[in-house]
């Protein structure tokens, strides 16, 4: 896939966004309630508010991420196929992946991180902290969180997409992922004997990296610097590979619309 044909697909993202605007604007509200509903709690039975922001949020943000990716992957399979769009859009060669691609600058750049930093300007006062401790003290690493954010978002989407397709149960596996991805990202990876073990859950290095940020990370930073050229190629190689049997089984079996 050469830089013209990523730039194209990033421009009808772009423009898809621009029509969903307002489902934008209200995920954008109901991810910050959500967040102060999960927060409040857990700040309020820490002896340390600020390195309970600084562990928790970094670790939503990761699950964001995978969360997101889930979501646009069956938008594609369920709700344009519900709407007769999704035959168009493969008779245009474009897959599951090119819809991810299409839609990760919107999803990952742009509403998980403005999210991220609302949802912490938002904590940060209901609790009486000042919010500018939520600042990244390591502006590189929370850089870093975005562009490993971008292979892992299209690996969870494409990785979902196919199942969702191949089996019976549709939508449940997003269910069933959720709960997975809570561990190494909203979970620490410290609840495990080594914490390292967590790295098994790709969203993992994206909290571990924001984490970083602030210093708070578990898993040694060193590692995670080591592992990000290897992760972005992998999981970039594998989405590629989940997606294209995708497409296979589509075009053997056919689309059905599953809730």
């Amino acid at each position: 896939m050469n830089l013209k044909k990523i730039a194209y697909l990033l421009y009808i993202g772009t423009q898809l966004a621009r029509m969903h605007a307002v489902s934008y604007i209200a995920s954008f509200l109901n991810s910050i309630l959500w967040f102060l509903v999960l927060y409040i709690p857990v700040t309020v039975l820490s002896p340390n508010q600020i390195l309970a922001i600084k562990t928790f949020l970094p670790g939503v943000f990761g699950m964001t991420i995978a969360s997101l990716s889930m979501w646009t992957a069956t938008e594609f399979l369920r709700w344009y196929v519900y709407h007769g769009l999704t035959d168009m859009f493969r008779e245009c060669g474009f897959s599951v992946l090119h819809y991810l691609i299409s839609a990760v600058h919107i999803d990952v750049i742009l509403f998980a991180t403005s999210t991220y930093f609302a949802s912490a300007i938002a904590a940060t006062l209901v609790v009486g902290l000042d919010p500018f401790i939520m600042f990244p003290h390591s502006v590189a690493y929370f850089i870093i969180a975005l562009i490993v954010a971008i292979p892992t978002y299209l690996l969870y989407g494409s990785l979902i997409g196919y199942l969702f397709t191949s089996t019976s149960i549709g939508g449940v596996w997003t269910n069933i992922f959720q709960m997975i991805i809570t561990f190494g990202t909203i979970v620490p990876p410290s609840i495990a004997p080594d914490p390292r073990i967590l790295l098994i859950n790709p969203a993992t290095i994206v909290a571990e990296f924001v984490r970083a940020a602030y210093g708070t990370n578990i898993i040694d930073v060193n590692t995670l610097t080591l592992l990000t050229p290897i992760v972005i190629l992998l999981y970039s190689l594998t989405a590629y590979l989940i997606s294209n049997k995708c497409e296979k089984y589509i075009a053997k079996y056919g689309l059905k619309y599953r809730v």
